[in-house]
């Protein structure tokens, strides 16, 4: 890093250092250094009289930011891992409620695709018809405890698996 001799150069190198924050790290570097190097060994005076050709950080920033995508947000993983714990258990711990918050929380997060949406709560939903439709036609005595079973293993494998599906599509998202 090549030093700034001049007060007035280094409180401008930061303040175009701020207004870059969100231009990703090497044209940021590259900038700084570009403006550093033309304000190296200038005292206040010239600096500033420099610094007045350059112009505001603010409009430097600007004009380098515009043919550069914005980064995206960063996700917080806690909405994905809740997400996840109530579409494969929430409905065992919070019967039906923990599941249908699970299927809202699918539905209108921003981090899926609409038709991953539509395919995890489909799929959701399909494995609790199955479910229902297991106990209907496995009831009786001698397959009662099997239909019991499948009523819970069923949405519960299948949740699973969607769970897991829609953390690695959150992960490739994030990417």
């Amino acid at each position: 890093m090549n030093p700034v001799a001049s007060n007035t150069a280094t409180r401008y190198l930061e303040r175009l250092r701020i207004a870059l924050a969100d231009a990703p790290a090497d044209l940021r570097d590259d900038i700084v250094s570009g403006i550093r190097e033309e304000l190296v060994g200038l005292d206040d005076s010239a600096a500033e009289t420099r610094i007045a050709e350059l112009g505001d950080p603010a409009a430097i920033a600007a004009e380098a930011l515009a043919g550069v995508p914005p980064r995206p947000a960063k996700r917080s993983s806690a909405y994905l891992a809740i997400t996840v714990a109530l579409l494969v258990v929430g409905g065992y711990v919070f019967p039906g409620i923990g599941w249908i918050a699970a299927l809202v929380l699918v539905g209108v997060s921003s981090a899926w695709t609409p038709g991953e949406k539509k395919r995890a709560i489909w799929t959701s939903v399909a494995a609790a018809v199955v479910a229902l439709a297991l106990i209907f036609l496995l009831r009786g005595e001698e397959t009662g405890i099997l239909a019991l079973i499948l009523f819970f293993v069923v949405p519960f494998v299948t949740n699973l698996v969607v769970g897991v599906w829609l953390s690695l599509k959150w992960r490739a998202g994030a990417a």
